[in-house]
């Protein structure tokens, strides 16, 4: 083709194009047959850079005379005038339609809002044309796209069947099986759209998201790659791939993956969340919440990138922020059970805990089986009193989501029922400082039940044989089979009617080390001077109780005091701290508690966070210290110094959130008295 043909060709593109985006199909028609009829050669390669086959077939069947109609409606559609492409079928449908004009035609009624219409003429050409694949495989989509899921999976097999060699008809098979759960089924589908379309990357995403769930790693990693391989620019599947990748705490790699996907997409929320998430785990927190907050700004009712922003700002311990964050995810969404969670959690930290119970009954009114904010608001309850309804709620901690289900053994759980005359299986149930809390009600539980069989945790059973010699004592997992109910351990205040202050019987010791733990220490822990041991550090949940090392440092330099310490796992620079203040370090040959009690029983003070040595301590009646974090625990209660469940337990509180420094001056002070005032008792 010359170039004043080119530049014809051109021409005549631009006023087609501007003719239908006109809606005047007519002209736009007439001005293609022109061209048709002038150019002998019926070159069309201007035509196909433009205009889309669809289009192209539709001009080419709106000047033939037997298609004239259908070639006019597809036109309207394609170019978004619907009202048109169903007034130019109107009359075909109401005679003999050809499959292809009842194909425009329910799509033209469905662009409509004309739905229930347009399944019943998809439904009409069916049964009309039954080996018609096309047919059935648009009538699925409709059916997908109104959640008769079943439905169009019906209608998509029989089009696969009719037409088993297109890629795409199998593609959508393996979407509403995985709609429906059929996992494998969706898998197969997907790998049928493969072996009929080697390079179709939509298959490969869909069918890594399979495997992915399927928790087949390596195989969903592969074929996100080889979507990606195949369209570099395919956006969900960069987006998949960096999930897997965050899922499998590759941070980093997911982090590029997810700003490749921006690249491609930049205007996309999503993009921005996945990539804060990741950006948070990595302790990028400031980075994070921009990226949170330009989600929001494409999304205003985003609840989950308010909660991702929320709990960046719970990581920064900005808490008031924390609290606004999370109060707007559950306002754009009224709904967001998470929301509310990390609400309450947010104002719990700043010890704010009628608030706390104010926010988790709203969540109660979405859901009023909702586990979790039952037992979340038993915490704020018992900071505040004691209480047969906060007990209650606290038992729901074994039915959360997202935790640990106790084994029922076929045994019913003991609740508020009188233990009175029962066999019972008291039931390990949470973590060491928890139980060790509650082992001084074995001796009322024993008197008042029919007979006890208590689970026990290997580091822990030698300490609580000691202590209690006549007890029946078995591994985590067992349970006798004439035990009649089960009690979670920590459930025993509930079950003896502990409802408020008084009841707590706080007698101290009720734990004691063995003989043989206190011989074998002996020689370890000198028997002369000020002995004081220490523990700084707890595991990462719950967060904030837990002291950096340097911060002892003020501790640490206390004259006339040999200090120990009491952590198991200290890291190099710990110890090395350690070393610099001449610390004594038996931690890592502690095996058990029996260890830990005995080592306890030969000192003279223990300084400590809030951790399972500080029950200890204060189980085994020993002068304990406790560093306690702002905004408290109901096992501590929320203000001042003593302790009600260890009368031997002094309380240094954080008068601001996160700052420990006013803690570590108060008790730095006092043990320099302590020790200057011992020195003196010794001397005289």
């Amino acid at each position: 083709m010359s170039q004043a043909d080119s530049n014809s060709a051109k021409i005549v593109v631009q006023d087609i194009g501007n003719l239908l985006s006109q809606g005047r199909i007519d002209a736009a028609v007439d001005r293609f047959s022109e061209w048709q009829k002038r150019k002998k050669s019926n070159d069309q390669e201007s035509f196909f850079k433009v205009f889309s086959p669809a289009v192209l077939r539709a001009l080419s069947q709106s000047v033939e005379g037997s298609s004239h109609a259908l070639g006019k409606a597809t036109l309207y559609l394609e170019t978004g005038f619907a009202q048109e492409a169903e007034r130019c079928l109107r009359s075909s449908i109401e005679k003999s339609p050809s499959p292809a004009e009842l194909l425009v035609y329910a799509d033209a009624l469905n662009r409509l809002g004309r739905v229930q219409q347009s399944l019943a003429i998809y439904e009409q050409a069916a049964r009309s044309h039954p080996d018609n694949a096309e047919i059935h495989f648009e009538m699925g989509r409709l059916m997908q796209a109104l959640g008769k899921l079943s439905e169009a999976r019906v209608a998509f097999e029989k089009a696969s069947a009719l037409a088993p060699g297109n890629a795409q008809f199998w593609l959508e098979f393996g979407n509403v099986h995985k709609q429906l759960g059929n996992l494998s089924a969706a898998g197969q589908a997907y790998t049928r759209a493969i072996e009929f379309q080697k390079g179709y990357a939509e298959a490969y995403n869909n069918r890594g998201t399979i495997l992915k769930h399927l928790k087949r790693m390596k195989e969903a990693y592969a074929d996100f790659s080889q979507a990606i391989k195949i369209n570099p620019r395919h956006l969900y599947a960069y987006l998949n791939r960096g999930a897997l990748l965050a899922d499998t705490e590759q941070y980093e790699a997911a982090q590029r993956d997810f700003e490749m996907a921006l690249a491609i997409a930049p205007d996309d929320e999503n993009a921005y969340h996945s990539l804060g998430e990741v950006l948070h785990r990595l302790g990028k927190n400031r980075k994070a919440i921009r990226h949170f907050d330009t989600a929001i700004l494409l999304s205003k009712h985003m609840s989950r990138a308010y909660l991702s922003k929320g709990n960046c700002q719970l990581a920064l311990d900005e808490f008031e922020g924390a609290v606004e964050s999370f109060k707007q995810s559950t306002q754009v969404n009224d709904q967001f059970l998470e929301g509310y969670i990390n609400w309450g959690v947010a104002l719990q930290e700043m010890g704010r805990h009628s608030e706390t119970i104010e926010v988790l009954d709203k969540s109660l009114t979405v859901r009023s089986d909702f586990n979790e904010a039952k037992w979340n608001k038993a915490n704020s309850m018992l900071c505040l009193g004691l209480s047969k309804d906060a007990w209650q709620n606290y038992e729901k901690r074994h039915h959360l989501e997202t935790g640990k289900q106790l084994l029922d053994y076929g045994k019913p759980i003991l609740g508020d029922t009188p233990p009175d005359g029962l066999k019972l299986l008291l039931q390990w149930d949470q973590r060491f400082g928890d139980i060790i809390q509650v082992m001084r009600f074995v001796k009322p539980i024993e008197k008042a039940a029919a007979g006890c069989v208590w689970q026990m945790a290997p580091e822990m059973e030698q300490l609580v044989k000691a202590s209690f010699p006549d007890i029946e004592i078995v591994n985590r997992t067992s349970c006798p089979d004439n035990v009649g109910f089960r009690l979670p351990i920590t459930s025993l205040p509930l079950a003896l009617g502990v409802f408020d202050d008084a009841s707590v019987p706080n007698e101290t010791p009720y734990l004691v080390p063995s003989p043989k733990a206190v011989e074998a220490w002996r020689e370890r822990i000198p028997s002369e001077g000020f002995k004081v041991g220490l523990t700084w550090r707890g595991r990462p949940t719950p967060p904030g109780r837990s002291i950096p090392i340097g911060e002892l440092e003020p501790i640490l330099a206390t004259t006339d005091v040999t200090f120990v310490s009491l952590q198991m796992d200290t890291s190099p620079s710990e110890k090395k701290l350690l070393e610099k203040h001449g610390v004594l370090q038996p931690g890592d040959d502690i095996e058990t508690f029996d260890d830990t009690a005995a080592i306890l029983s030969m000192l003279d003070l223990t300084v400590t966070i809030d951790t399972s040595v500080a029950h200890l301590s204060g189980a085994l009646g020993r002068t304990t210290w406790v560093l306690l974090k702002f905004g408290g625990d109901w096992r501590w209660h929320l203000e001042g110094t003593e302790s009600l469940w260890y009368p031997t337990a002094k309380i240094y509180r954080q008068s601001e959130i996160s700052d420990w420094s006013d803690v570590i001056k108060r008790a730095a002070t006092d043990l320099a008295k302590l020790a200057h005032h011992l020195l003196n008792v010794t001397e005289n």
